[in-house]
C-alpha cells in the first residue's frame, strides 16, 4: 500500500492537533444538518450554510498543514459550489456521497494521527470519485453518484470559479513626519481604553502586527502608516456612542443600531480632518463594510470597499472571537477565530484578504505552538 505523510502536521503540539480533530468533527456535524435540512426542503440558504461549512472544513485543514486533504475538500467543495451556481439540482444522494467522502477523508485523518501516514490510494480514490462526479452529465449524475456511493460504503486540484484579483494602485510614499502623529495615535488608543471603552488591552499591537502581515502577504497593498493609524483609531467614534447601547445585553433596537453604526462615520470624519490621513480615514469608515453588500455604513460591495478595510474587518473579528473566548485555551479559540473568519469569506469578507489571513495564522500561530 502506498502512503503519504505530513510531517509538519503530525509535528504539531498534542493540543492543536486534538483540537484541529474535534473542529473537523464539528464541521461534519455541521454539513450533515445541512443535507438533512436539504433532504426535508431544499432551499438556496441550506446550499449557502453547506458551502459555509465545507469551506470551513478545507480552511481548518489548510490551518495545520494537510495540504493533501486541502485538495481533495476543496474538490469536494466544488460540487456544492456547482450547485449553488445552479449547474445542477441538489439531490439527497449528492449529500450522502459528500458525507461519505468527508468520513473517509476523517479516517485518513485518524490514519495520520495514529500512525503518521496515511493511504495513498484512498486520497487518490477519492479525488477521482469526485472527479467523475462533477465530470458527468446531468442525465447519468445521479446513477453514477449511486454507484461510487456503493463503493464508498461497501469498501472503500481543480480550483472554484477564478477569484478576481484587485487591481490596486500602489500606496503613496509616506512622510517620515507622520511618525509622530502615529505615536499620539496609539497613546490616544491606549487613553481610551483605559477608559474601558475597548477594553483590548495589549490587543492593540497583536492587531498591530497582524495587519502587517496581511499587508505584506498581500503585497503591501496599502501604505504601513495609513493601516497603522486606521488600527489604532477604527474603533475611536465607540467613544461617541451612548453608553446604554455600548453596555446592552439585549438585542438593539433599530433606533439604537443606527447609534451604534454611527461610529464608523464619527471615526473616519475625525481623523479625515487631519491632514495627511485620507487613507486610515477610508480604511476606517470601510471596515464595517460586508463584501457581499450587507455592511453598513454604505452597503458597498466587493472591490468598492478599501482593501485596507477589509484586513480590518478581519483582524477586528478575529481579535472578538479571541476575547469572547478568552476563558478556554488559546489554541482551541484560535481555531474558532479562523472557523468565524473563513464561514464568512465571500460574504463578510473579501476572500482574497481571508486567504492572507489564514497563511499568517498558520505561518505566525500555529506552525510557532
Amino acid at each position: 500500500m502506498s502512503t503519504f505523510t505530513c510531517e509538519t502536521f503530525t509535528e504539531l503540539d498534542q493540543d492543536i492537533l486534538t483540537d484541529f480533530h474535534t473542529c473537523f468533527q464539528e464541521a461534519q456535524e455541521e454539513i450533515e444538518l445541512c443535507c438533512h435540512r436539504l433532504e426535508q426542503n431544499p432551499s438556496s440558504e441550506d446550499i449557502h450554510d453547506l458551502f459555509r461549512s465545507m469551506h470551513s472544513l478545507k480552511g481548518n485543514c489548510r490551518m495545520v498543514f494537510l495540504d493533501p486533504l486541502v485538495d481533495v475538500s476543496h474538490k469536494l467543495e466544488e460540487i456544492v459550489s456547482d450547485i449553488r451556481d445552479g449547474k445542477y439540482a441538489y439531490e439527497p444522494v449528492y449529500g450522502e456521497f459528500m458525507l461519505a467522502v468527508i468520513s473517509r477523508i476523517d479516517e485518513l485523518i485518524s490514519q495520520l494521527l495514529q500512525v503518521g501516514e496515511a493511504d495513498q490510494g484512498l486520497l487518490d480514490t477519492l479525488e477521482s470519485f469526485i472527479l467523475q462526479v462533477r465530470e458527468a452529465d446531468d442525465s447519468g449524475r445521479v446513477d453514477i453518484v449511486n454507484q461510487l456511493l456503493d463503493q464508498l460504503v461497501g469498501g472503500e486540484e481543480s480550483q472554484l470559479a477564478p477569484k478576481k484579483q484587485r487591481v490596486i494602485e500602489p500606496p503613496e510614499e509616506v512622510e517620515d513626519a507622520k511618525t509622530s502623529d502615529l505615536d499620539f495615535f496609539h497613546s490616544l488608543a491606549v487613553k481610551l481604553d483605559r477608559l474601558f471603552l475597548f477594553k483590548q488591552g495589549t490587543a492593540f499591537n497583536e492587531q498591530l502586527k497582524m495587519a502587517a502581515e496581511i499587508n505584506k502577504e498581500l503585497g503591501d497593498v496599502v501604505s504601513h502608516e495609513e493601516l497603522s493609524a486606521a488600527v489604532y483609531l477604527h474603533d475611536i467614534g465607540m467613544a461617541f456612542v451612548p453608553w446604554q447601547v455600548l453596555n446592552k445585553h439585549t438585542t438593539l433596537t433599530p433606533e439604537e443600531q443606527l447609534l451604534y453604526q454611527d461610529h464608523v462615520r464619527i471615526g473616519a470624519g475625525l481623523v479625515r480632518r487631519m491632514s495627511g490621513w485620507q487613507g486610515a480615514a477610508d480604511m476606517i469608515e470601510h471596515h464595517h463594510e460586508h463584501f457581499d453588500g450587507t455592511g453598513f455604513p454604505h452597503g458597498l460591495k466587493g472591490d468598492h470597499i478599501n482593501i485596507g478595510g477589509m484586513i480590518l474587518a478581519v483582524i477586528d473579528s478575529y481579535q472578538k472571537v479571541l476575547h469572547q473566548h478568552s476563558d478556554v485555551s488559546f489554541r482551541k479559540t484560535l481555531l474558532r477565530a479562523v472557523t468565524e473568519i473563513n464561514s464568512n469569506s465571500n460574504s463578510k469578507f473579501d476572500p482574497t484578504v481571508v486567504d492572507a489571513f489564514n497563511l499568517v495564522v498558520r505561518r505566525h500561530y500555529v506552525a510557532q505552538r
